[in-house]
């Protein structure tokens, strides 16, 4: 988030985020709108989930402990059925770590990620041993970041093939990737998160998202309450955002 103070007027720029009360409050610059002692005059919100079908949208703790009950689920077969799995997660150039990071250290295992990656990631200000669980060497573990757009099965297949072909390698037999997207949310569900198969293979749509949930905006609102909103995904539709925002905040006032 980024806070400028023009003149007297205090403007707050909040790009992709995920608002959670408990680790906000604490920020003084952020103690002071709260109060009321100072006036937040303008917020430039993160909108993307404003719709009220997307108050369920997990919390990202919610997303990890339910992936990492998956790749347990997964590992336990695979044990069962005496099959080598390789786990591909998806990742943006950063955004998604905390998924994979998190399966790392449940496991005490390395995420395979290429030489570019690498050097983006150990420019994170991580501990030593959190880096600790990144490896250059593919060969060296079965958890490997790969883009997100190559979680589908048929990508997914020719990374099961190409690896057959390599002589003195780990031969896999079957292949279980992640998408941790926002977008694979559905309040249709009562799982978090959902699943496809193709043969051996599967797909895990895991709903881990970097944007505020319908629900997480209207608190956001009603805990820095600014004088004016100005969303900043789907600008064309601001108007119709902004009344539905506050017709939310005054319901959540009045019960």
């Amino acid at each position: 988030m980024m806070l400028f103070q023009v003149g007297p007027k205090y403007i707050l720029h909040v790009g992709d985020f995920r608002w959670d009360r408990q680790k906000m409050l604490p920020l003084a610059p952020l103690r002071t709108f709260i109060s009321g002692r100072t006036r937040l005059h303008e917020l430039y919100f993160d909108t993307t989930y404003c719709n009220e079908k997307y108050a369920g949208v997990p919390t990202q703790e919610a997303a990890i402990q339910a992936t990492k009950a998956v790749v347990d689920r997964e590992l336990d077969e695979s044990r069962r059925r005496g099959k080598n799995t390789l786990f591909l997660f998806g990742s943006y150039t950063i955004g998604k770590e905390r998924v994979y990071m998190s399966v790392c250290e449940h496991l005490q295992t390395k995420a395979f990620v290429d030489n570019q990656r690498f050097k983006i990631l150990s420019c994170l200000d991580w501990t030593p041993e959190l880096k600790q669980l990144l490896t250059t060497d593919q060969s060296s573990t079965n958890i490997w970041v790969v883009p997100l757009g190559h979680i589908n099965f048929k990508r997914m297949n020719l990374y099961l093939n190409e690896q057959s072909k390599k002589p003195f390698t780990k031969h896999y037999d079957r292949v279980v990737g992640f998408r941790p997207t926002g977008w694979s949310y559905s309040d249709k569900s009562n799982d978090i998160v959902s699943s496809r198969k193709s043969g051996e293979n599967v797909v895990y749509g895991v709903p881990y998202s970097e944007h505020s949930n319908y629900n997480e905006l209207v608190d956001c609102l009603l805990t820095l309450k600014p004088h004016k909103i100005i969303p900043t995904v789907s600008a064309s539709k601001s108007e119709e955002q902004v009344e539905l925002l506050l017709s939310s905040v005054r319901h959540r006032q009045q019960s």
